[in-house]
């Protein structure tokens, strides 16, 4: 299978090594699913006429991705409503953290130093 029959937004997806698991319908038609979206868990990549992609999550929120950057928005987006939700999504989604890097999306803060169990006594 070549890059052309893949649609080059999954296929970026691949090389970045984001699973995308591929669906069908109820009614025939063709979807992706990627995951790493905090509470939605994953969204429906569903293929728009104009080589764009309807993306749908679990929770009715529909937004257009076109390319990688569109769809890291949506990543930050859930990331930023789901992080103070859960410990588990405090930080942003392992496959997706250079991504939302890269696009500025977020920035690496320095750690903070870990405070002592214990102080001499003295």
């Amino acid at each position: 299978m070549t890059t052309e029959v893949i649609p080059s937004l999954i296929h970026e997806l691949l090389k970045r090594n984001i699973p995308v698991e591929l669906g069908l319908s109820g009614i025939g038609q063709i979807h992706f699913r990627v995951g790493g979206f905090y509470k939605s868990d994953v969204v429906a990549l569903h293929p728009l006429d104009d080589g764009g992609f309807e993306v749908r999550s679990r929770y009715g929120r529909s937004t257009q991705a076109y390319n990688l950057r569109d769809l890291a928005s949506e990543n930050f987006y859930w990331w930023d409503m789901s992080k103070e939700r859960s410990s588990g999504w405090r930080q942003p989604d392992g496959l997706w953290t250079p991504i939302l890097l890269e696009y500025g999306l977020i920035k690496e803060q320095p750690p903070v130093p870990a405070l002592p169990l214990y102080a001499a006594a003295r």
